[in-house]
């Protein structure tokens, strides 16, 4: 993706999200509207500088954990939503909504970055808050290219 530069890192939607991609632990079938992740977004940019609170707004501490370890500074500018989008899950999964973010991350390099949001029994989470540095997304359980999720807006 452009914009993303150091690395190249995916995260498989199976392995990220373990624990709350079930029925049981998503609740409904219901995926966060646009105004959610908008407001979620604006939490993660509250939090940025502290991690445990950024990582709330995590469905898993792990790759929250992972990009912050890897992450540039933090932005002081909180991030465009350029758009968002309906994320369909591979059979077994929940579906979400994805939110295509951009800005200047704290070392002043531009990043543009996809999020995936899914409803949990706290709301709206993001898989990864870390939105200037966050883990790309796959539909798949590899690394390929061919299952890389990028919102184009």
């Amino acid at each position: 993706m452009a914009g993303r530069g150091r690395r190249a890192r995916w995260v498989s939607v199976g392995a990220a999200a373990v624990g709350v991609l079930t029925a049981s632990c998503a609740g409904d079938a219901a995926v966060p509207a646009a105004a959610e992740v908008a407001a979620l977004l604006g939490d993660a940019h509250d939090a940025r500088a502290t991690p445990d609170e950024l990582c709330d707004l995590a469905t898993t501490d792990l790759s929250c954990r992972s990009s912050l370890g890897t992450a540039p500074r933090a932005p002081e500018v909180a991030p465009t939503l350029t758009c968002t989008g309906p994320f369909d899950a591979p059979e077994g999964y929940v579906d979400g909504t994805l939110a295509r973010v951009q800005g200047v991350d704290g070392d002043g390099n531009a990043y543009d970055s996809t999020l995936l949001a899914i409803m949990t029994h706290e709301g709206a989470r993001f898989i990864d808050p870390v939105y200037w540095a966050a883990a790309g997304i796959s539909t798949g359980s590899t690394t390929d290219e061919s299952n890389h999720v990028e919102l184009d807006c």
